[in-house]
């Protein structure tokens, strides 16, 4: 379970490095001005976006499976901690397209930051519990 919770944090550091990367360069791109320099970087940007949404897409799954594992052993074991149960709504609601970067009319940084530091910290707490345990 600690192993597990480890590398949930460590997937989520990595989607959200991603999902940092793509605002940034979505950003850039949609402050360009029309100029013949800024058109010509145009293209690099929208090359790095792709690539990073494709390797956002490839993680987001990798973040979803442990996410799944994680509910199937907490599960049984929800009534032991009310942190437990926490962990386990954020670990069931991590596919929300809220959540994915590439759902873009649906996407909210806000509210995936804030659901990326509350798992963090989540796990945190739930590892402290395990420990007494």
């Amino acid at each position: 379970m600690v192993k597990l919770c480890e590398l949930i944090k460590t997937d989520l550091r990595r989607v959200k490095q991603q999902t940092d990367k793509i605002c940034d360069k979505k950003h850039e791109l949609n402050n360009l001005t029309t100029s013949e320099a800024n058109e010509r970087w145009k293209p690099h940007l929208e090359s790095d976006i792709r690539s990073s949404e494709k390797r956002f897409n490839e993680e987001f799954p990798k973040l979803e499976k442990l996410c799944s594992d994680l509910v199937i052993l907490l599960k049984p074991k929800a009534e032991m901690d009310a942190e437990f149960t926490k962990l386990i709504s954020f670990a069931n609601n991590i596919g929300n397209d809220e959540y994915k970067i590439t759902c873009p009319d649906e996407f909210k940084y806000n509210a995936f930051n804030l659901m990326i530091s509350n798992f963090k910290e989540s796990i945190k707490r739930t590892l402290r519990v395990i420990d007494k345990l």
